[in-house]
């Protein structure tokens, strides 16, 4: 149980410090140490709203998660995405055609 709770501190805080470099590099801030006490309040605020228990957790894991976010991150969004380029490049292709050189 202890390695548990070891393991997912480090777990957590390699999270929060990709997430501190990632926000750094979104909004452009040089001093990435003014970003990890908003982004350490705000992964602290989550944590305490997300579950109660293992057991809502195990819940939201099984039942949720996979509706609200891998069907529109790992299909939807990719599908769409892919259509974009298709209908990008093929009226890239006709604008190709359509001018005389």
């Amino acid at each position: 149980m202890i390695s548990l709770t070891i393991c997912g501190f480090f777990k957590v805080g390699i999270y929060l410090y990709a997430g501190v470099i990632g926000a750094s590099d979104v909004f452009n801030v040089q001093e990435i140490s003014k970003l990890v006490y908003p982004l350490g309040i705000v992964v602290l605020f989550l944590s305490m709203i997300i579950a109660n228990n293992f057991a809502a957790h195990i819940e939201e894991g099984l039942h949720i998660v996979p509706m609200a976010l891998h069907l529109p991150l790992q299909v939807i969004i990719p599908v769409l995405l892919l259509l974009i380029a298709a209908i990008n490049h093929r009226s890239r292709k006709n604008l190709e055609n359509d001018i005389p050189s």
